[in-house]
């Protein structure tokens, strides 16, 4: 900063200091006015801005000699705002030199008129009161800058910047406006705030009442009102049982057990979370495609009268679903989802399963006729559990048969949900797999999924890309057969190069595809009995960890080594011992000639289910039930 000699030299332009003008602060505050006053008279008159400059310059210099006759703290802090004042004013207009951008400071009092203890405190508050001056600069440019703007909004101020100008607003009136219409635009602002969130507040106790009223009071009358139509007799039941399917969102689970009976209902794709039926007797119903997951259908009773042929629950989602102890008659279950529900006890008159996904359902001590016995043969009933063994015989046998019967059940498992979406899966991770291992075990769950089925384990019709005794390794595309599966997928892992073969995970690999292979071969004939034998022995020498862990493998082996023709009674004893920890499933069905007619297997596995799924005496046959036929098959 400038001294105040030279500061007073640059801003009289040259001029030689004069007596002082202004020796009291009213003196300095009327000539500050009358500055005012002329010019705002010159912004009407064809006054030019270097006349302003130059009136402005002499003003200052004239006010800063007024320092020497000011003492009191007070009269020099107002006198020094309207030098600052000024200051701010000077800068704004065009014209203006560097010179101008440095404050104008008061003159020191005259020691004749203060003390050294004054001229002391004066020094140590010099720091203090320049930083002021900047800042007053700065918001009177500001407040000008704003009024120019024909005082634009967006000028105005935010926050603390407010607290800070507002120091300053009896000292400047263009600060003071400024700092009052920002204060007012923020009132505004946190008005309309306030008033968005009582809105919201308001909105949304408003929604949780409309909600709360519409659960607790609405729906709870139309749930009481639903549920006594279904009691009565017509279509009442139709129309209750339809409205709750499209409130189900909003409803809970409906609660039908104490219904005696449904009848005459037809309501396809019905929707319908985790309903209680249980002892409900229906009558002519039809609930094909419907979604009806983990219902409850226990010690329900099914029946027809009059024309109705058959109960339609055709491709009806009732996974989960109970059906223990129940009367079913008359019913189609083809092509439905039945994983993992329950007709233990149940009587299964003349129900048409086709089809249907048996994955890990539960049949035991169920009392079968004729045509639903003949109906699972067209299922994967060996995915179910809970079978008796005299009906595993049966089921087992059944699939047997002259060649057009054998074809009709392969027709129905292939078209059965359950392996569609398995091989469809597989295939899908085939077509998007990378070269190599990826490839490989891909294959391999495709042979896998095949094999468990026993659906197009070898032999198929030629085609260009895959022709009868191709080499294996050199087809390409989705494989037609098991065996082509197995066989591609062993040739990738025995092209892999050495590296890859050291791999820990490597042996195992190749240990699970032989695996499968030979699973396969056995299903191949008995021409190709020895093959699978022969991978066999080669799995338990080079993989022994791989053998001795898999006793499914072990049991399949046992089969394969007495169907060969190999040391029987070592067979048997193998068969024997694996069947201490493993229950078959899918080889009851594809390896049935191998099993069943050895005695030393049939003596071991009867034992062996019965002391899983004990007899108890059997339920009702079907001759006592609506629309029965046939024989009560237990």
């Amino acid at each position: 900063m400038t001294t105040a000699n030279s500061q007073g030299s640059e801003r009289s332009e040259g001029a030689a200091p004069g007596p002082a003008p202004y020796t009291s602060l009213a003196a300095l505050r009327e000539a500050h006015l009358t500055l005012r006053g002329s010019g705002e008279a010159a912004a009407a008159t064809a006054t030019t801005p270097s006349d302003r400059i130059g009136a402005i310059r002499r003003f200052l210099t004239d006010a800063r000699r007024a320092g020497a006759f000011l003492s009191d703290d007070g009269e020099r802090r107002a006198a020094q705002g309207i030098l600052d004042y000024w200051s701010g004013e000077l800068v704004t207009l065009p014209g203006a030199k560097p010179a101008d951008y440095k404050s104008s400071l008061l003159d020191p009092p005259d020691p004749k008129h203060a003390t050294r203890e004054q001229e002391q405190e004066q020094e140590q508050q010099s720091p203090t009161n320049t930083s002021d001056e900047r800042a007053l600069i700065r918001w009177t440019a500001f407040a000008r800058q704003w009024n120019d703007s024909k005082r634009n909004p967006g000028y105005l101020l935010t926050g603390d910047a407010i607290h800070q100008a507002a120091r300053f607003r009896a000292v400047d009136h263009g600060i003071d406006d400024l700092v009052t219409a920002s204060e007012a635009a923020q009132h505004a602002r946190r008005k309309w705030i306030r008033a968005i969130a009582a809105t919201m507040v308001i909105t949304v106790v408003g929604c949780a009442a409309l909600v709360a009223f519409w659960q607790f009071w609405v729906l709870d009358n139309l749930r009481r009102s639903y549920l006594s139509e279904l009691k009565a007799n017509g279509s009442k039941q139709t129309h209750a049982l339809h409205r709750w399917d499209q409130l189900q969102a909003w409803l809970p689970p409906l609660d039908a057990s104490g219904t005696r009976s449904v009848r005459n209902i037809a309501l396809p794709g019905i929707r319908l979370n985790s309903p209680n039926f249980a002892e409900v007797a229906f009558t002519n119903v039809s609930f094909a495609h419907g979604h009806l997951a983990e219902a409850s259908f226990t010690q329900a009773v099914f029946s027809v009268a009059g024309a109705t042929r058959q109960n339609d629950l055709r491709g009806a989602d009732l996974r989960r679903t109970q059906f223990r102890g129940a009367r079913i008659h008359s019913t189609s279950l083809f092509g439905a989802n039945l994983y993992r529900s329950v007709f233990d006890r149940a009587t299964l008159c003349d129900v048409d399963f086709s089809e249907a996904s048996l994955r890990s359902a539960s049949f035991w001590a169920v009392s079968l006729d004729d045509k639903t016995r003949e109906s699972l043969g067209n299922t994967a009933w060996w995915q179910a559990v809970g079978w008796r063994w005299s009906m595993i015989q049966e089921l087992a046998n059944a699939s047997g048969g002259d060649a057009d019967r054998m074809a009709e059940r392969l027709k129905h498992l292939k078209a059965s949900q359950g392996f569609r979406e398995e091989i469809d899966r597989d295939r899908e991770k085939f077509r998007t797999a990378s070269s190599g291992t990826p490839t490989a075990l891909a294959l391999n769950d495709i042979a896998w999924t095949l094999a468990i089925w026993g659906i197009d384990i070898s032999n198929p019709r030629p085609a260009p890309s895959r022709l009868q005794g191709a080499d294996p390794c050199s087809l390409q595309g989705v494989p037609g057969t098991a065996r082509e599966a197995a066989e591609r997928a062993l040739c990738i892992l025995n092209a892999a190069d050495a590296e890859q073969k050291k791999d820990d995970l490597y042996a195992d690999l190749v240990a699970g595809i032989k695996d499968t292979l030979a699973y396969v071969l056995m299903q191949s004939g008995p021409d190709h009995m020895a093959e699978a034998v022969k991978l066999f022995q080669e799995l338990e020498k080079e993989s022994p960890t791989f053998f001795n862990d898999s006793v499914e493998t072990r049991f399949r082996y046992a089969i394969a080594q007495y169907a060969a023709g190999l040391d029987k009674a070592a067979a048997v004893k193998a068969f024997n011992a694996a069947l201490r920890t493993y229950q078959p499933t899918h080889e009851l069905q594809t390896l049935r000639d191998y099993i069943f007619k050895v005695p030393e297997f049939v003596d071991t596995l009867q034992k062996s289910v019965d002391g899983r799924w004990p007899s108890i005496s059997p339920q009702e046959g079907c001759q006592a039930g609506a629309g029965g036929a046939g024989s009560a098959a237990e």
